[in-house]
């Protein structure tokens, strides 16, 4: 997939590759286990302990909407949980939410994520090298 992120640089694109079952297994070895699964049901200790098998799966998906260039409408939901942050229990501005994210979806912002750090470090020395700084 590619991007073109600065219209005065028309040559310059963002390129976000597809990923590899091996790319993906070291994002689910890295997974948080001790987290709630999200309206899936999908447990991430359940996807850690069978990431040989996942990893294929779930590079598939984010390769599918890579070249579709579709997040799944599936993975868009998240399920939102008040919790308590101090003072009166009673009173609801004590709460704070949280959005529980199915664990697919985790893993996909992981590989997104890791693309993009390395993507704006790189332009980012390159934009200071072109403006002298």
């Amino acid at each position: 997939m590619n991007l073109r992120l600065d219209p005065e640089e028309p040559n310059f694109y963002f390129y976000m590759p597809y990923s590899t079952e091996t790319q993906i297994e070291e994002l689910i070895k890295n997974l948080k286990t001790n987290t709630a699964p999200g309206n899936d049901n999908i447990r991430p200790i359940d996807i850690k302990s069978n990431s040989q098998i996942f990893s294929k799966l779930i590079s598939r998906i984010i390769n599918l909407s890579l070249r579709k260039g579709i997040f799944p409408e599936e993975l868009k939901v998240s399920i939102t949980r008040p919790i308590f942050k101090k003072g009166d229990a009673n009173d609801v501005n004590n709460y704070r939410p949280i959005s529980i994210l199915p664990v697919i979806e985790k893993i996909f912002e992981g590989y997104v994520v890791a693309h993009l750090r390395r993507y704006t470090g790189c332009y980012t020395t390159v934009r200071k090298k072109k403006i002298g700084l």
